[in-house]
């Protein structure tokens, strides 16, 4: 399992012991392979074993990617579909998404703005030379 996965959080190991630990926590867990993190929480239960008739103890992890933006979410092989629709995270994608268009769109009017000002005043300079 550590090969496949590591913990971010909680802080414990993970083993079958420590995730009952903290079994009202929410896990983050971080693919190896990708860098992809996937939050959700662990759920204790019994599954039969194969040509065994007593139950294991098993910990089930149900959870759902966790990105930061669209960029994020192309690094590691991600579609919004991929979101179930009733995951917040598909609308924290698209808020952070429309957030970084408008801080876009607002450095982009500020330069714009500066510019307009150095050619006005480019402007009022030779105004001032044709006219005295």
């Amino acid at each position: 399992l550590a090969d496949l996965f590591s913990l971010r959080h909680p802080h414990t190991e993970l083993t079958h012991a420590g995730v009952l630990r903290e079994q009202e926590s929410s896990f983050v867990l971080q693919v190896a392979a990708s860098g992809l993190e996937l939050k959700g929480q662990m759920i204790p239960t019994t599954l039969p074993v194969p040509g065994c008739p007593v139950l294991k103890d098993v910990v089930l992890f149900l959870g759902s990617p966790r990105c930061a933006n669209l960029d994020e979410m192309m690094r590691t092989g991600l579609f919004l579909s991929d979101i179930p629709l009733h995951d917040l995270s598909r609308d924290f994608v698209l808020l952070a998404e429309q957030r970084q268009a408008e801080a876009d769109l607002k450095e982009k009017f500020e330069r714009l703005t500066l510019e307009l000002k150095a050619e006005k005043a480019r402007s009022d300079a030779l105004v001032q030379r044709m006219g005295g």
